[in-house]
């Protein structure tokens, strides 16, 4: 009942179908939410169509941290992914913003609220935070404290020296895939076990993460490579649920792409005889669609998420999502 209340009073916001930048106020009275007031704010691109599928990122702003700033943070990387982000103020201090608490229930019904009003994809749901909430996103997933269907976790910057942060004691034996940002100047990187505990913890699990050490950055998300390292998160978070060719470690692969500088793919083709490179948006639309022998490049319109498929006569076929 708790749920349903709170979440036809968040479907009563008034931000059906808007796009940009805005925010709601609200306070909540019930048994478990005492006069709570709290903020979400929201940015929703300007190529949002409800007709097409969109992804979904729910955003933990760190501690003293505006939930509007964090927003603003993610708004280039949501308008390279043609992403909503939804972020979620706690009161911003050290006590309120961790959520291992009753709050982490407002994730839920915040997720309900930007479902019930826009049009999203359940497979591309990403939580990430900043900070102290870098660590309580980890938590989430590591206690699986929420329904919400998160395919991946992004703790950014995660200030993971809570003394009740223990992930060897946290249940769960396995968890979605993250992607663990730190600077190698972070004080929690450089001077505590903390982060160093929890890469182990998941080698132990044998999660699926990806481990993105940013050269000469402190506990910041102000610095000039911000979107780039958040995007290669999302690539690799998007990548460990698709659908690809799976291939013999002690044979050549078939396929072969890399990136060069912002808006330029290589790919190539092991295999004899011509292959086939396509290369879509998000929304579907053909960009290129080559026939090609051995290499072939592509110059992409702008940075972006975009999808790569390969094929060949053999019948093999491979996709990928890149970051660009």
């Amino acid at each position: 009942m708790m749920r349903l209340c709170l979440f036809l009073l968040l479907s009563s916001m008034a931000f059906a179908q808007s796009t940009g930048s805005f925010h709601q106020d609200h306070t909540f009275n019930s048994s478990d939410f005492s006069n709570l007031n709290r903020r979400f704010s929201f940015y929703v691109p300007a190529t949002y169509q409800a007709s097409q599928n969109h992804t979904l990122i729910l955003a933990l702003p760190g501690c003293g941290v505006a939930p509007n700033d964090f927003r603003d943070d993610l708004r280039t990387i949501a308008d390279s992914l043609d992403a909503i982000v939804a972020c979620l103020d706690a009161g911003g201090n050290a006590i309120t913003d961790e959520y291992g608490g009753r709050e982490v229930k407002l994730l839920e019904y915040l997720y309900d609220s930007v479902q019930a009003h826009y049009t999203i994809d359940p497979n591309a749901v990403y939580l990430t935070g900043f900070s102290c909430n870098g660590r309580e996103a980890m938590r989430v997933v590591l206690e699986e404290l929420t329904t919400v269907p998160f395919a991946g976790v992004i703790p950014y910057s995660g200030a993971f020296n809570h003394p009740n942060f223990n992930p060897p004691s946290f249940a769960r034996s396995q968890v979605s895939p993250v992607c663990l940002c730190m600077g190698t100047r972070d004080y929690f990187y450089t001077q505590l076990p903390y982060y160093h505990d929890l890469i182990d913890s998941l080698q132990a699990r044998q999660a699926q993460f990806h481990e993105i050490l940013m050269p000469n950055v402190g506990h910041t998300t102000l610095h000039p490579r911000f979107d780039e390292y958040m995007l290669d998160c999302f690539e690799y978070l998007s990548n460990t649920t698709s659908i690809g060719l799976k291939e013999d470690s002690s044979q050549e692969a078939p396929f072969q792409y890399r990136r060069q500088g912002e808006k330029e793919v290589w790919v190539y083709s092991n295999s004899p005889g011509k292959a086939r490179a396509k290369i879509l948006s998000l929304d579907g639309k053909t960009l290129f669609d080559v026939l090609f022998q051995d290499e072939q490049s592509f110059s992409l319109p702008q940075k972006g998420i975009y999808i790569l498929q390969l094929s060949n006569t053999q019948g093999q076929q491979y996709e990928v999502k890149l970051a660009l």
